[in-house]
């Protein structure tokens, strides 16, 4: 990577740069005046256990102490490993024959890393994906989550409305996040940073790019707010509405919920802060409003499950640097756009839009 930034680089971080400050001045101005950032919207609690999230958690964690102990093949051990000089492929070592040149290490080293990047990261990608449908699937049949258990959009018009919310929400989190991030690596001068712009500063060809940004803008946005958000954080909404006896968020049957379908009354929506304007809702009215207090008496309703979520989110980049700091604000960022509105397309539009930033920073940075 240059050690000056070029010119196309530096105007799309003025432009983002300028974007998050106009984002957080709106949000601010929401907030002097009394206004939510964000209107609650009430939903029964997810009807899986404890189980799943922690299979799925201790899957997530333990590849994190996997990869931090070192014990995962290092790509560059791969490459060392294919050219081996007493390798019997002479195409692959780089040795003479008596029918072509020879092929400078260096450059078989490189391919060798290459095609190993591109399909590790499409093999991810496709994991991820599959991880996800297979464990909402599972979801669906075995304790019967339905389309709003699983955080997804009821219309079209909800998915734009959607994007728009996340869409603010990475704007005003860009700035706060980079200026950690920045500062954390001036003061300790880490010796690693992510992966992936790791590998790519190394080497980098279109191919490269392409399986990067289809792992980190679409996969593991998907992945991650699935994971995170939806199974750790769904969950622990339930846990918290269980511990301090909140009962409006109880399932129903789809009988009882086929009754309270329809728009909330006027006397019961003036009690509930921050509910969108003219939104339909189905809500057992009898309990409501809700509890302004969660399961810590120092944090209001909600908190608690935003803060575990965006914590573990932030743990689970260890070994990236100084990311796993900043990263947790993002995470709380994220949870927060999960317990306003308990759909996924929020979070995972502000992940990778964030994402989509570094990815196009750093391929400005290196010049293609």
């Amino acid at each position: 990577m240059p050690d000056v930034m070029p010119t196309s680089a530096l105007l799309f971080m003025l432009a983002a740069t300028l974007a998050s400050i106009g984002a957080l001045l709106v949000l601010f101005e929401r907030h002097v005046g009394g206004t939510p950032l964000l209107a609650y919207q009430p939903r029964q609690r997810v009807p899986w256990q404890s189980g799943i999230v922690m299979l799925v958690m201790l899957l997530t964690f333990s590849g994190v102490i996997f990869t931090l102990s070192g014990a995962g093949q290092d790509p560059h051990d791969l490459t060392e490993a294919v050219i081996d000089p007493e390798y019997d492929d002479p195409q692959l070592v780089g040795e003479p024959d008596t029918e072509s040149s020879p092929v400078p290490e260096d450059s078989v080293e490189e391919e060798v890393s290459a095609q190993d990047f591109i399909l590790n990261s499409l093999g991810t990608t496709v994991f991820l994906i599959l991880l996800v449908v297979v464990i909402g699937v599972w979801l669906h049949l075995s304790v019967g989550a339905n389309s709003i258990d699983l955080g997804l959009p009821q219309s079209g018009e909800q998915v734009l409305h959607d994007i728009g919310i996340g869409s603010v929400a990475c704007a005003a989190a860009l700035l706060p996040i980079y200026v950690i991030q920045l500062g954390l690596t001036i003061l300790l001068q880490p010796e690693v940073e992510h992966p992936i712009v790791e590998q790519l500063s190394e080497s980098h060809s279109p191919g490269m790019l392409l399986a990067g940004f289809l792992l980190v803008v679409v996969a593991a946005p998907l992945g991650e707010e699935f994971v995170f958000r939806l199974l750790l954080q769904g969950w622990l909404e339930r846990w918290e509405d269980e511990m301090v006896g909140f009962t409006g968020s109880d399932r129903r049957s789809s009988e009882e919920s086929s009754e309270l379908d329809g728009e909330v009354p006027a006397a019961i929506e003036e009690s509930i802060v921050g509910v969108d304007d003219g939104q339909p809702l189905t809500f057992p009215a009898e309990h409501l409003p809700l509890p302004r207090q969660g399961v810590l008496a120092t944090l209001p309703h909600g908190w608690v499950p935003i803060l575990i979520s965006g914590i573990l989110f932030g743990l689970a980049h260890l070994g990236h640097g100084v990311s796993p700091v900043p990263l947790v604000l993002f995470g709380i960022v994220l949870g927060y756009l999960y317990q306003r509105t308990h759909r996924l397309v929020p979070s995972i539009a502000a992940h990778a839009l964030f994402n989509a930033y570094s990815m196009i920073m750093l391929w400005l940075q290196l010049g293609d």
